[in-house]
Formats: C-alpha cells, sequence, structure tokens
C-alpha cells in the first residue's frame, strides 16, 4: 500500500490464543493474524479513506461485508464477492451502484428512474430488468447512458417476462455504453 507518510515505529504485539498484530504508529494500517476458530486476516478497517495515498489498498468493509480495494480516490471498490447478482430495491429511482458487483437485478412495479454510479474504466456491467405480474413497465436512464445510434432500446413489456442489458463503461467520456440487450425471456 502506497502512504504518504512514514511511520515511525512498528508494534508486534502476541498475545494469548494465538492472536498476532503488527501495527504501525502513527496508526497508518493495521494487519492483525488470529488462529482461533477458523483463523482469518483483518486488513485495514471499513473506516480507512480511499484517496491517492491509499491506493492499492485493501480493507474488510465490516458495514457491507466486502473485501474492497482502493483505486486511488474514485473510492473503495468491492473485490468477487460470492454473489453472482446483487438484487436491487424497486421503487420510484433505482439507484444501480455497480462497486456492489457488476451484475444487478430488480423487477419493476411502476414506471422507473435508474441511477448509475460506481463504475470503472472499461468494466463491464449487465443489468436485468423484470416486469412485475402486470408488465407494460418503463425505464428512465440517466444522462450518464449513451446508446449506439442514439436511442434507448423498448424494453419488453410483457408480464414477469426479463430482459438484460449491457454496459461498458467509458472513463474517459465518463458514460456507461449500452451495448447490448437480450429481451423476452
Amino acid at each position: 500500500m502506497k502512504t504518504g507518510n512514514r511511520p515511525t515505529a512498528f508494534r508486534l504485539i502476541l498475545a494469548l490464543f494465538g492472536f498476532v498484530a503488527l501495527m504501525a504508529s502513527p496508526a497508518l494500517a493495521q494487519l492483525s493474524v488470529n488462529t482461533w476458530g477458523q483463523g482469518g486476516l483483518r486488513i485495514g478497517d471499513s473506516t480507512t479513506t480511499c484517496d491517492s495515498s491509499a491506493e492499492g489498498g485493501v480493507r474488510y468493509n465490516n458495514t457491507t461485508n466486502y473485501l474492497q480495494y482502493c483505486n486511488g480516490g474514485g473510492g473503495w471498490q468491492n473485490f468477487g464477492t460470492g454473489v453472482l447478482r446483487y438484487g436491487l430495491t424497486d421503487g420510484g429511482t433505482i439507484a444501480v451502484d455497480w462497486g456492489n458487483g457488476p451484475v444487478q437485478s430488480v423487477t419493476m412495479a411502476g414506471n422507473r428512474t435508474f441511477t448509475f454510479t460506481g463504475g470503472e474504466d472499461g468494466g463491464r456491467y449487465t443489468l436485468i430488468i423484470k416486469q412485475d405480474g402486470t408488465g407494460s413497465r418503463t425505464a428512465t436512464w440517466p444522462a450518464s447512458v449513451r446508446w449506439g445510434g442514439g436511442t434507448a432500446p423498448t424494453l419488453t413489456t410483457t408480464a414477469s417476462k426479463t430482459d438484460y442489458i449491457g454496459f461498458i463503461y467509458n472513463g474517459v467520456d465518463s458514460k456507461y455504453d449500452g451495448i447490448a440487450i437480450s429481451k423476452n425471456f
């Protein structure tokens, strides 16, 4: 991990029950190893700030329960979580944070407006949209999404049917390019 400051001292702590900790003073980083239960490794914590001095750093976010890495100022990004699909909360506005995973899904129970955040340059993302039992739901896309030819695709409107929409984040233009749609599943 890059750090802008160097610690003045390191402290190695050996405790009963096999707990080992290495800490810097001043506290710039924390690495803890334990052998109780199944064992474990703790790297940083959920309060660590992600900026250029922490670029390449790793932490465990005990609020979201994700292992994350710092991309140098754009924020903490989740490593693979073992969850293949992140379930979104349906509502008038559906907030898609791609930092929660590259595949996200929602069942729309009304016409919805989407917002996108957390994309990484070159990142590939899939949004799975299912119509509820009524169907005929429409999506309004954020200004950060652009479509080939300038026109958003029409979603399947049949009740209980699913569409898969693919995006690539273009960090140079700060746009999510809609690159594919597979409909009516």
